[in-house]
């Protein structure tokens, strides 16, 4: 066994109250800034950085899985890797959407005057 259950327990309030902070942050940020089509290097490597950690989280709840670990173990690295890739990688696409749009609607603007 990794870790006990108080631990366990500590780990997904840590882990959960941690995600939702971020994702509330980069959140404000993205409508904030995407609407005014700005800081789209920072807003996208924020998201992706953001995947990345929340992918290695769900792989090591899938490696606590596979290796039989108890489910206070492995059930938090799952919730919180799980729920956080979903919604950052549906904000990302809307982001990279909404300054695509904005890039192009900027180069329609260019080519006209």
């Amino acid at each position: 066994m990794w870790f006990d259950k108080t631990i366990g327990t500590v780990l997904s309030v840590v882990l959960l109250v941690s995600m939702q902070i971020c994702y509330f942050i980069w959140q404000m940020m993205f409508y904030k800034f995407v609407k005014k089509v700005k800081h789209k290097k920072f807003i996208l490597s924020y998201a992706v950085i953001f995947i990345i950690l929340s992918a290695i989280s769900l792989c090591t709840g899938i490696i606590a899985l596979i290796s039989q670990q108890p489910f206070h173990v492995w059930f938090p690295f799952i919730i919180y890797g799980s729920t956080s890739i979903v919604c950052m990688v549906s904000m990302y696409i809307v982001a990279r959407i909404t300054y695509t749009k904005a890039e192009l609607k900027k180069m329609n603007v260019d080519d006209l005057t």
